[in-house]
């Protein structure tokens, strides 16, 4: 089982040659160190004057037991062909009837530059506390936004369920961890009153054996208090919990870190099963 689901690279072609020149993600590098490139340029280089006159490919080849999908099309703005590998599983996310990528496939094989380029931040919403006699700051949640040269503004209704397909939900996860807790920090330092800050976690995240001790490391380096920090996980991905999502969890908690189930009502858990789980506390979901 290959850990990435698709691939993004450059072609160039040279007389009888083929040259991949730049590849975005790292399946190809994968099926590279089984020895499959070849065969797979010798394909790609087969299709040559097909591609110089229709502008487009697409075929597929086996590796192991998965299929998978290998589309090029002319790239209009030089003489390079896009390529790209898919397997099976992903290949809703392109359109061969048009001959485009969806925008979904576009955020997903846009994701690693992004992450290399910066191309991400953080904005907070924040959170009040209201008494009986006036309204006051208790925390904010932090909201991951990417403005994309290409793409413009990628909403997070977008941009998760892709990252959720994708092993980039750890890598973003964790800046997203160290970016909260490091303005967390600054905002306690600097301010008489204190501020929680809160994290929406996947489910994927959770599932990584090493989440709890990586959570850990960054609030040590970044010295903040662990109890400022509140992590969200919704309703559905913490009733059907693995023992791996449990342990984390429990770690955490241990750590001082809370848990708070976000949009408590829109599954089918009862305050009685709740009360069985180590969670400080629930958002109502907007639907109740």
């Amino acid at each position: 089982m290959f850990n990435q689901a698709f691939t993004h690279f450059f072609i160039h072609f040279d007389h009888d040659s083929v040259y991949i020149v730049e590849n975005t993600g790292h399946l190809l590098d994968e099926l590279t160190e089984l020895n499959l490139t070849p065969n797979l340029t010798e394909t790609i280089l087969s299709y040559s004057n097909h591609l110089n006159a229709k502008g487009h490919v697409h075929f597929t080849f086996k590796a192991g037991l998965q299929f998978f999908n290998v589309i090029i099309n002319k790239n209009k703005r030089n003489e390079y062909f896009d390529g790209y590998i898919l397997d099976s599983d992903y290949f809703h996310l392109y359109d061969t009837n048009e001959n485009v990528l969806s925008r979904r496939f576009q955020i997903l094989s846009n994701l690693k530059n992004a992450l290399r380029r910066k191309e991400f931040h953080l904005e907070y919403q924040p959170i009040i506390a209201a008494g009986h006699d006036e309204r006051r700051l208790f925390g904010v949640e932090a909201l991951l936004r990417w403005n994309h040269p290409q793409l413009g503004n990628v909403s997070p209704a977008e941009l998760i369920p892709v990252l959720e397909q994708s092993n980039y939900i750890h890598e973003l996860g964790n800046w997203v961890l160290e970016q909260s807790a490091m303005d967390l920090k600054k905002w306690n330092t600097y301010y008489s009153q204190r501020i929680v800050g809160h994290v929406n976690i996947s489910a994927n995240q959770l599932m990584e054996p090493s989440f709890s001790s990586q959570l850990v490391k960054i609030s040590k380096k970044c010295n903040l208090d662990p109890s400022l920090l509140v992590l969200e996980i919704t309703e559905h991905n913490l009733i059907a919990a693995s023992n791996i999502l449990l342990q984390n969890i429990e770690e955490l908690i241990k750590f001082g870190v809370k848990i708070v189930i976000d949009d408590f009502g829109t599954g089918y858990s009862t305050i009685q099963t709740l009360s069985k789980l180590p969670i400080s506390g629930i958002k109502i979901g907007r639907e109740l």
